[in-house]
C-alpha cells in the first residue's frame, strides 16, 4: 500500500517568508537542493499583481503587515506515492490545488524527494497558501492584509477565511479534507495503472493490527534515530561523490582514447597527403627535360592560337611564359641536376603559367623516368625529334600530336 500522509499546520507572523524559501530552496536554503534532496517542482498562482513575478515579496508582505497574533499562510504537507512517476505526482498536486484552493487563495508550492529511512523515495509537497480570500479588489500590500471592511470592502483588507470556526467544526473539515486526499490520490494511481491504493483511515479503523511504521517529527527527532539518519545520509553522499567521480574519470579517460585515436587518424591522413605530394612533386621534376622542351615549344610558337591542333595562350599566358622560358634556359645546364631547383621550377611553372597544364599532361610526364628515357618518349610525341641531348632547350619547333597530349583552353 502507499503511504498516507496529509498534515495541516499554521504559520505565525514572521515566519512566512522563510518559510517560502525554505520549500523552494532559495536564499540560504539553496544548498540543500542537490543530488539526496531533489527541488522535483516548484510553482505558485493567484498573486495579487504586485507579487506576480515574486512570490515571495507576497510572504514577506503577510510578515510585515498581518496582525501581531495573526496566522500569515496555512500549509499541507502531503506525502506522495512512490508508485507515481516525478511527472504524475506533479499532476496530482496540481489536481488537488485545483480541486482546494481553486482561484480563491494566493499559495505557493513544492515538490520535495529525499531519500527515506529505508533508503528508497520520499516524496513529498509542501502547500503553502494565505487565508486571505481573493474578492476581486486591487489592493496594494499594506491594504491587503487589514482587517476586512465588511461594509465597505474596497476600504479595508482581503477577508480571512475560516474566521469564527469552532474547533469541533475544523476538526469535521479536516477529516473531510484526508477523505478528499484519498480519493483524489487513488484515481490517479488507478489511471497510472498501478495496484496500489492510499487510505487516510488509522491502522485500527482499517483492522489491522499493528504499530503505525510512519515516526512522529518528535520521535524522528531524538538524538539516537535523528544521528543514526544524518550518518547514514553522510555516507550516502559520501558514495554518490565517489560514484560521481569515478564516472567522470572513466568519461575523462574515453574522451583522452577518443582523441588520441582521432589524432592519429588525422596525422596518417596528413602523412598520405605529404605522401602524395612528394611523389606528384618528383614525378613532375624527374620529367623536367621534357617539361622544358614541351615549354621551349610553346615559346617558339607563341601566338594567341597555335591552330586546332596546338594550344591557346592569351598574352599575360605568353608573357609568364616567355620570362619561365627564359630563366629556365639560363638555368639548365647549371642546375637541372638540383632537386631543389627543379622543384622550385616546376611549382613556378604550376602556379605563374598555366596552372592546369601539369595535371593534364601528368600522364604524358611519368611515362619518362630516365634522362635518356625522356628524348625517347620526347622522339614519339614531337615530330620533327629534338634537337641533340646537350641541349635539351633547343628552339627548333615542332607540331605536337594532339593524341599526346590534353589540348587546354582557359
Amino acid at each position: 500500500m502507499a503511504i498516507a500522509r496529509l498534515s495541516v499546520g499554521i504559520g505565525s507572523k514572521g515566519k512566512a517568508s522563510l518559510h517560502a524559501q525554505y520549500i523552494a530552496r532559495e536564499g540560504k536554503y539553496a544548498k540543500a537542493n542537490d543530488d539526496l534532496e531533489k527541488l522535483e517542482f516548484t510553482g505558485h498562482g493567484n498573486m495579487p499583481k504586485w507579487a506576480e513575478h515574486e512570490p515571495n515579496y507576497f510572504w514577506q508582505m503577510s510578515d510585515e503587515h498581518e496582525r501581531k497574533n495573526g496566522s500569515t499562510y496555512r500549509e499541507h504537507v502531503i506525502a506522495l506515492p512512490r508508485e507515481l512517476s516525478i511527472d504524475q505526482r506533479h499532476e496530482l498536486i496540481l489536481d488537488w490545488i485545483e480541486r482546494e484552493i481553486g482561484d480563491k487563495h494566493a499559495y505557493q508550492y513544492a515538490i520535495h524527494n529525499p531519500p527515506a529511512l529505508d533508503g528508497l523515495e520520499q516524496p513529498h509537497c509542501h502547500l503553502m497558501f494565505s487565508e486571505r480570500t481573493i474578492d476581486g479588489i486591487e489592493r496594494d500590500p499594506e491594504q491587503y492584509f487589514k482587517r476586512y471592511n465588511a461594509k465597505k470592502p474596497d476600504k479595508g483588507g482581503a477577508k480571512k477565511a475560516n474566521t469564527g470556526i469552532k474547533p469541533a467544526d475544523r476538526r469535521a473539515d479536516l477529516l473531510a479534507q484526508r477523505e478528499r486526499w484519498e480519493q483524489t490520490c487513488n484515481a490517479h494511481l488507478e489511471k497510472s495503472g498501478s495496484d496500489s491504493r492510499i487510505s487516510m483511515k488509522s491502522l485500527k479503523a482499517q483492522g489491522i493490527e499493528r504499530a503505525p511504521v510512519n515516526m512522529t517529527m518528535t520521535q524522528f527527532n531524538t538524538p539516537g534515530i535523528n544521528n543514526s539518519y544524518r550518518e547514514w545520509l553522510k555516507a550516502r553522499e559520501e558514495s554518490c561523490k565517489a560514484t560521481a567521480e569515478s564516472q567522470q574519470i572513466d568519461v575523462s579517460a574515453e574522451l583522452a582514447q577518443i582523441r588520441t585515436e582521432q589524432a592519429a587518424i588525422e596525422q596518417q591522413r596528413t602523412e598520405q597527403q605529404l605522401e602524395l605530394d612528394q611523389e606528384r612533386i618528383e614525378d613532375i621534376s624527374d620529367n623536367i627535360g621534357l617539361i622544358a622542351y614541351y615549354v621551349t615549344h610553346f615559346s617558339t610558337n607563341g601566338a594567341d592560337t597555335v591552330g586546332d591542333d596546338g594550344f591557346y595562350f592569351d598574352p599575360d599566358q605568353q608573357q609568364k611564359l616567355d620570362s619561365f622560358t627564359a630563366e629556365l634556359a639560363e638555368n639548365w645546364q647549371i642546375d637541372r641536376n638540383d632537386p631543389s631547383w627543379r622543384r622550385s621550377m616546376i611549382q613556378k611553372f604550376h602556379s605563374d603559367v598555366d596552372e592546369g597544364f601539369i595535371s593534364d599532361n601528368l600522364g604524358i610526364l611519368s611515362m619518362a623516368q630516365q634522362p635518356h628515357e625522356h628524348r625517347e618518349h620526347a622522339k614519339q610525341v614531337f615530330e620533327p625529334p629534338m634537337k641533340p641531348q646537350s641541349n635539351p632547350l633547343s628552339t627548333q619547333t615542332a607540331e605536337p600530336t594532339t593524341s599526346a597530349i590534353k589540348r587546354r583552353r582557359p
